[in-house]
């Protein structure tokens, strides 16, 4: 994915859409990968993780895609309520290039005025045993990313061997990974170490 994640299938003739009350998110989080599965299935570069923490796990992203940039999903199905919406909405914010809400339909109007006017807003909808997706609102980048928290994705032995491939400091051992990170968002352009970052996420043996 470069730029904005690609659209989800919409079914323009349909029966009216049962309320999901009795869907669970892990049910919305299956359909979801499985359609991000299909739409990315030819990307090369692309990995989807099932979950994943950030900011050193103030929040855990649902969702996560990982190409040319970094997207997150955050999922709120109908048995969830929005009260750590906003602490979730702040940690995402720092370090993804794209964040969506999915979110029931019943909390749509609260979570659009909730999330960032940068963050997408996707409703799950169910036919059958069918869970499909539409957009209520389009993801675009996020226009304040901070290098910080991107460096913090990194593992502690990733942060060290990044400070010493590039130059940074030939010395790592003593060094924590605060002062690593720290090294790394000072001393990196944002497109570099972002560009870093994905790709030793797309390494990670699977959990």
């Amino acid at each position: 994915m470069s730029g904005s994640p690609g659209s989800i299938a919409s079914h323009p003739s349909r029966p009216r859409r049962p309320r999901l009350a009795s869907v669970r998110d892990g049910d919305i989080r299956y359909a979801l990968i499985e359609r991000l599965q299909l739409e990315h299935a030819y990307g090369a570069d692309t990995r989807i993780w099932p979950e994943f923490s950030v900011c050193l796990g103030e929040a855990r992203v649902d969702v996560g895609l990982v190409s040319g940039s970094l997207s997150g999903f955050e999922i709120k199905s109908a048995a969830d309520n929005l009260a750590r919406l906003p602490r979730q909405v702040a940690a995402y914010s720092r370090c993804l290039d794209f964040a969506t809400l999915v979110v029931e339909d019943r909390w749509h109007r609260h979570a659009s005025a909730t999330v960032p006017d940068w963050w997408g807003v996707m409703i799950p909808t169910q036919v059958g045993s069918k869970i499909s997706f539409k957009y209520a609102r389009r993801p675009r980048r996020n226009p304040r990313v901070e290098p910080f928290a991107v460096a913090q994705l990194l593992w502690r032995d990733e942060a060290a061997a990044v400070v010493m491939d590039r130059g940074i400091c030939d010395r790592t051992s003593r060094m924590t990974r605060w002062t690593l990170w720290d090294l790394l968002a000072e001393h990196l352009p944002l497109e570099v170490l972002s560009e870093i970052v994905r790709n030793h996420l797309r390494a990670r043996p699977s959990r």
